[in-house]
């Protein structure tokens, strides 16, 4: 079974009752029984910045400081989809993707020349740009803490998909920086500026 999928097995059981002297009857019962697996995915501590604390699950973060996390897989094709709630933001924090390894772990996610990323504050008023190597692109809704944020990464396309709260904001192409790296693996990546932030990751794809 691959992993994060939802399953319907048939699981069937046969009873047979004896009688003295012989005889005797047998009855089929079928149930449905859905089985959800758990995700292949998770962050990856060996490529986490100094100031990030991974769970043991490997899928949720804190942040004690700035710094950069990835999980442990990417995708160079396809289509592929994960979820963030941001339980706790004190200050900016950075989700997008990024190849493997960032530039500098201990740094922001988005200043990396290996990194995308947009940002979401405690209230997430107002707008802010997208960007990649210190370079603002596409303006879009800002995220904030408690909020569920989602990315869906289309590889063959060259875009991010970003949604919150299950509202599509924007397909983002970082002014169509994304599309030079085709052809490489891309990783989901998580970041904070500078403060204490809290994270808990869904990979569904």
């Amino acid at each position: 079974l691959e992993g994060s999928k939802k399953y319907e097995v048939i699981v069937t059981s046969t009873f047979e009752s004896m009688k003295i002297g012989g005889g005797g009857t047998s009855m089929t019962i079928s149930d449905v029984v859905v089985v959800e697996t758990a995700p292949t995915n998770q962050l990856d501590r060996t490529c986490a910045g100094r100031n990030c604390k991974v769970s043991e699950d490997g899928l949720s973060v804190e942040f004690t400081g700035r710094g950069i996390v990835l999980s442990k897989e990417g995708w160079m094709t396809g289509i592929h989809h994960w979820e963030i709630v941001a339980d706790q933001i004190r200050s900016e924090a950075y989700l997008g993707v990024s190849v493997k390894p960032p530039q500098n772990l201990d740094s922001y996610l988005h200043s990396q020349n290996t990194g995308f990323a947009v940002f979401g504050t405690t209230t997430g008023r107002g707008t802010c740009t997208v960007y990649h190597a210190r370079q603002q692109f596409e303006s879009v809704q800002m995220f904030k803490q408690g909020d569920r944020i989602s990315f869906t990464l289309d590889c063959d396309r060259s875009v991010l998909e970003y949604f919150i709260n299950g509202s599509k904001i924007a397909d983002l192409t970082f002014g169509g920086n994304l599309s030079k790296f085709k052809g490489q693996i891309l990783f989901p990546a998580f970041g904070s500026y500078n403060a204490a932030i809290q994270m808990k990751i869904k990979f569904i794809d």
